[in-house]
């Protein structure tokens, strides 16, 4: 599936991430520790299917990511929300998101909003 497939669904990319990362449509209403917390804990997804899953499984590679994002994201909470340092941060876990996008996540049954692909 491409990223034109969720057009098809009425929601546009940016939806779509902030469904993947957030579980919301409007992570703009989330407080600094929710949105914080949410996006970490995508990443550690993100990580493990990049990392373990398969035949491409590296353990030294993925303990080192995480232990990098870990450190990222305990900064990132006790930042406040309008430091740029913080907005830096966020950006940059965004920007992985979107640069390693699978359009598969979507489709994992534990997900709450699997609903917008039917």
């Amino acid at each position: 599936m491409s990223k034109a497939y969720y057009f098809v669904k009425n929601f546009n990319f940016r939806q779509i991430m902030d469904l993947l990362l957030y579980s919301t449509q409007k992570p703009q209403l989330l407080t600094h520790h929710q949105k914080v917390t949410r996006l970490y804990r995508a990443t550690l997804r993100k990580y493990y299917a990049q990392k373990l899953e398969g035949w491409r499984t590296d353990f030294s590679d993925f303990n080192r990511s995480i232990t990098l994002a870990q450190r990222d994201f305990s900064k990132m909470l006790e930042l406040p929300q309008t430091s740029l340092e913080f907005q830096n941060l966020l950006k940059k876990y965004e920007a992985y998101h979107e640069e390693t996008f699978d359009p598969s996540m979507v489709i994992d049954d534990t997900r709450p909003y699997l609903s917008l692909i039917h």
